[in-house]
């Protein structure tokens, strides 16, 4: 059996996901795609097939500083841009706006539960 490439592993991994999930006018998708050096981000309306939104960290303003730094700054931009276009029920941007204002060191992030492995030993 021939080994799988990364591409056809991601093609393979993008269809089981787009069976579950469809972008519709009044909740869009997010589709997020990560290169080796770039990341890019749209927003889709899959009833009507157009992009509504789209950025990526080849923009000039950012295209510095760490890879993690960077998808930070996308996330950010394609929020703000969704917002500008009108789309405020878009599950990316809830998703977006809490991945950027609850960073790991952040104060706001959330605190892990604590385990439950205090059950009593008899």
């Amino acid at each position: 059996m021939p080994a799988k490439s990364k591409t056809d592993s991601r093609k393979k991994r993008h269809r089981a996901i787009r069976k579950r999930i469809e972008g519709n006018t009044e909740r869009p998708r997010l589709a997020v795609f990560r290169s080796t050096r770039h990341i890019y981000a749209q927003v889709i309306d899959d009833l009507s097939q157009k992009t509504l939104v789209s950025t990526s960290d080849v923009d000039a303003d950012k295209g510095t500083g760490k890879k993690k730094d960077r998808a930070k700054q996308v996330g950010a931009a394609i929020a703000k841009k969704c917002l500008e276009k009108g789309s405020t029920r878009s599950s990316s941007i809830e998703l977006v706006t809490n991945i950027t204002d609850a960073s790991p060191r952040s104060p706001t992030a959330r605190a892990k539960p604590a385990s439950s492995s205090s059950r009593q030993v008899r």
